[in-house]
């Protein structure tokens, strides 16, 4: 997006911790029919890739409200690898999931994206980790996943699957049937582990088992907003409106 660095500002900070990257190779014929139309697949050797992201958001508060008033809540997020016309690459999330009714309904109003209220709990005991998401209204949107944290891994090198699924600074909202990306984010920083599994989880329409990647957050991520945004599709300029950076790596 095309913003000079003094017309953004942060909008909020966020600190995330305990994330558990699923990430299952899907048919690309799966995932097509799924996006907005101006977005395309983004794949790595020709093999598309679907994410499920349990973790844990530690802090979240608006730019100039306190540390010590920051709300903490749960997130499950599932997600794409997608790239916009002009090329760049980003994410294209399908649902996201919170504890919060606070956060699920600021998130909808102001940035339109698809959150949905979740009981959910989290409970960790040294290296091992007991996850449990259940949307609400929503009988069979259960998630269920336990993992045990590994050793600490090298950062992701560029080409490889890691650093092709985790390192995403663009997120894209499908409005008025089009793709609008927002600000990138900043500042974030991830400390890789390998889970060794305990639980299962399960993919349908024929997808294979991909891996798994514990991260745990060390720093603040700074939500950015500006006072411009872009239609990918059209290239206009529309009337302010506030955008936030991804909430999931």
């Amino acid at each position: 997006m095309d913003v000079a660095p003094d017309d953004r500002r942060p909008a909020g900070y966020q600190r995330w911790r305990d994330l558990l990257f699923l990430h299952w190779p899907m048919p690309r014929d799966v995932i097509r029919p799924l996006l907005p139309n101006g977005l395309e697949i983004d794949s790595l050797a020709g093999q598309a890739y679907v994410s499920l992201i349990p973790f844990v958001i530690a802090e979240s508060r608006p730019a100039r409200v306190p540390r010590a008033l920051a709300a903490r809540f749960l997130e499950t997020n599932l997600r794409t690898y997608v790239r916009a016309p002009d090329g760049e690459p980003g994410i294209y999330f399908f649902s996201l999931e919170a504890s919060s009714l606070l956060a699920v309904a600021a998130a909808r109003l102001l940035y339109g994206l698809p959150y949905f209220p979740a009981a959910m709990s989290m409970r960790r005991d040294g290296a091992d980790v007991e996850y449990v998401s259940h949307r609400r209204g929503a009988r069979d949107a259960l998630v269920e996943v336990t993992w045990s944290i590994g050793d600490a891994m090298d950062a992701a090198v560029a080409g490889t699957r890691d650093h092709f699924l985790i390192e995403r600074y663009n997120l894209y909202v499908a409005r008025r049937g089009s793709p609008w990306r927002t600000l990138p984010r900043a500042g974030a920083s991830l400390a890789l582990s390998a889970p060794s599994r305990r639980g299962q989880a399960s993919a349908s329409d024929g997808a294979e088992r991909g891996g798994t990647t514990h991260a745990d957050g060390s720093t603040v991520v700074p939500l950015l907003t500006g006072r411009r945004r872009r239609n990918l599709l059209a290239g206009a300029n529309r009337p302010p409106e506030p955008l936030i950076g991804p909430p999931a790596v």
